[in-house]
């Protein structure tokens, strides 16, 4: 029985002869032949990619309801107020010119500016749904 001689007895001759990876545990020429750690380290590095992405998403969607909120309120207060000036009107006076008063004119102006602001939002999450369906998903919409 011969033995090995004493330059192959070291810990790197022997991982050439057996093809194991070095003790850094990654190969440089990475290739088809990929390990199972290989395989699980690039499923959590593209698990992680779409998380962060899909957080982004869903946090520009939250901003914008978030305004959405605020802007619905807002359109609320003024529907409030035209409705306690209105009551303060016709309490004065029976013949009350409403559609003439220039502070119910202006809280109408106010609310359908909210409303269009409001529109506006809407639009923005419906954009960022479809950035985040990607490209095909816009092609098939564009074809319907």
């Amino acid at each position: 029985m011969e033995r090995e001689r004493p330059e192959e007895e070291g810990k790197g001759a022997s991982e050439e002869k057996r093809g194991e990876r070095p003790a850094s545990g990654f190969r440089e020429d990475e290739g088809e032949d990929d390990t199972f750690w290989d395989k699980v380290r690039k499923g959590v590095v593209e698990g992680y990619q779409i998380a962060a992405e899909k957080t982004d998403i869903y946090a520009r969607i939250a901003s914008r309801r978030l305004n959405i909120v605020g802007i619905t309120r807002k359109i609320e207060r003024h529907r409030a107020e035209i409705g306690e000036r209105v009551c303060a009107m016709l309490a004065e006076n029976t013949e009350a010119d409403i559609a003439g008063d220039s502070y119910v004119k202006d809280l109408v102006g106010r609310i359908r500016a909210a409303e269009e602001e409001l529109c506006r939002k809407e639009a923005e999450i419906e954009e960022i749904r479809r950035e985040s369906r990607g490209p095909s998903a816009k092609s098939s919409e564009e074809k319907a």
